[in-house]
């Protein structure tokens, strides 16, 4: 009995020394792309893109979208989403921080009631016009994990899990747009 407390002992041990490692030199920042080529003009993906309408057929897990006022999106702007994976009362803030028509715009979170861990986070679209008439979508993310505890699990969980969606989202927009 002693010897098999003594090696979950040091497996304990090991792990915390594992974790505690990934804990110290993970970043707090993380950032990264994801680019998809879409086989149609920057005309027609813009609108797409940018319409909260038909965001929820696009991005993953969103249930409704809806922007704070009517109309053409511009800097200022406040999105609403809210996701169909866990309790429908829940939602986030987007704010429009940056918009060029058919060139790029970025989203800064506001608030979420789902995510405590995550600060800053902001998404970044932007479209390049190929020669052959196809559009060049570019996704970048940035958000930031302060605590040490938010770096493991974000290193180990998390970043994974949005790098997932945000790739799955954005094929879905490719699907959509290249139906059209």
């Amino acid at each position: 009995m002693q010897i098999i407390h003594r090696i979950l002992s040091v497996l304990l041990v090991i792990v915390g020394l594992f974790l505690t490692i990934i804990g110290i030199t993970t970043p707090s920042e993380t950032k990264f792309t994801y680019t998809e080529v879409i086989l149609s003009p920057v005309q027609v993906v813009w609108p797409v893109l940018t319409d909260p309408e038909r965001m929820t057929l696009w991005q993953n897990g969103m249930e409704k979208i809806k922007a704070e006022q009517k109309g053409e999106l511009k800097e200022g702007t406040i999105l609403f989403g809210y996701a169909r994976e866990y309790d429908p009362g829940i939602y986030h803030e987007d704010k429009i921080i940056r918009i060029t028509p058919e060139k790029n715009f970025t989203l800064m979170r506001l608030k979420s009631d789902r995510n405590t861990v995550i600060r800053d986070y902001s998404q970044t679209y932007e479209l390049k016009r190929l020669r052959d008439g196809t559009t060049e979508l570019t996704c970048g993310i940035f958000y930031r994990c302060p605590g040490f505890i938010s770096r493991i699990y974000n290193r180990l969980y998390m970043q994974k899990r949005i790098e997932s969606r945000v790739r799955d989202s954005i094929r879905r927009l490719k699907n959509l747009i290249e139906q059209i």
